[in-house]
């Protein structure tokens, strides 16, 4: 797989992740108005299609690590924290708690900040 591909693929299963914990708070206003969310799409198995979403972007992540020839500071800053984060997030989901949807839908800033801390660690030190 190509690195443009994948960073389409991380980009996307990341986007997914987010949004969909966000739209998670509207499932009600989306049934009553027609709104096709991926909230209502996954239904009962929200958080397991989410985990999967996760397993591909950890994944992803760790290929274009391997293919750029990044080194470990990649790997545990990046793919670790973005693990860690995601794990993290979605074991502690409360979604009978509205509030907690939109603090978990922000929160995902912490996995962006974490892939630059990788990336921009490896460049400092010349991989």
């Amino acid at each position: 797989m190509g690195t443009d591909v994948n960073a389409f693929v991380i980009s996307g299963s990341w986007t997914i992740v987010y949004d969909t914990i966000y739209a998670c708070q509207d499932r009600e206003d989306d049934r009553r108005v027609g709104v096709k969310s991926t909230a209502l799409l996954f239904g009962d198995y929200v958080r397991e299609i989410l985990a999967v979403m996760v397993a591909i972007l950890v994944l992803c992540l760790a290929y274009a690590g391997w293919a750029l020839h990044l080194g470990v500071g990649y790997a545990v800053l990046s793919v670790g924290g973005t693990l860690l984060h995601s794990a993290w997030q979605l074991a502690t989901w409360n979604e009978a708690d509205l509030k907690d949807h939109r603090a978990k839908f922000e929160s995902n800033g912490w996995v962006g900040v974490a892939i630059w801390l990788g990336i921009m660690y490896d460049y400092l030190n010349g991989m």
